[in-house]
C-alpha cells in the first residue's frame, strides 16, 4: 500500500499519480515482502521540525526516512520530502522539479531497504548504485 500526502501549499507542482507509479516500480525492485509505505510532502518549516525532532538538527533537509516495523512478512515505513528543498537543488543540479523528486523518492526508498550513506564511503557507492539503477527502471539515466 502507498498513501501520499501533500501539504496543501505544495500540491499544484506535485503529480500525485505519477508518484505513486515510481513508488510502485520503485518498491517492486527493492522488496520481497509486502510493504506499505506513506509519502508526506511539505515544506523547509515543517521537515526541520521534524529534522530536529528525530535527528537533532534543527535545519531543514530534502528528505526523511524510517522504517517503523519489520518482520518475515511486511514492512511499514514513511518519507518525508520538503518541496522547497527539491525546488532549489533541482535548480542546482540543472533539472526539473520533477527529476529531483524522483531522485529523493529513490534515495529515500533505498533507506527504507537499510542502506545509509553515512555509515561508510562502501555503503554510500552501494547506495549511490542501487539509486542509479531504479532512476534507469524509471527512464532518468545518466543524471549522476
Amino acid at each position: 500500500m502507498i498513501k501520499i500526502l501533500i501539504n496543501d501549499k505544495c500540491k499544484n507542482s506535485i503529480n500525485e499519480k505519477q508518484l505513486q507509479n515510481i513508488l510502485k516500480i520503485f518498491l517492486k525492485q527493492l522488496f520481497e515482502k509486502k510493504i506499505s509505505i506513506s509519502l508526506y510532502i511539505t515544506d523547509n518549516s515543517e521537515i526541520q521540525k521534524l529534522n530536529k525532532k528525530y535527528r537533532n538538527k534543527n535545519s531543514p533537509t530534502d528528505i526523511l526516512s524510517w522504517i517503523y516495523h519489520e518482520n518475515n512478512l511486511e514492512i511499514e515505513g514513511e518519507m518525508v520530502i520538503s518541496a522547497e528543498s527539491v525546488r532549489e537543488q533541482s535548480i542546482v543540479n540543472g533539472w526539473d522539479f520533477s527529476t529531483e523528486l524522483i531522485r529523493l523518492l529513490a534515495h529515500g526508498c533505498v533507506h527504507i531497504a537499510g542502506l545509509d550513506h553515512e555509515n561508510s564511503d562502501k555503503e554510500a557507492r552501494e547506495m549511490l548504485k542501487l539509486e542509479i539503477k531504479l532512476l534507469k527502471k524509471v527512464g532518468l539515466n545518466n543524471i549522476y
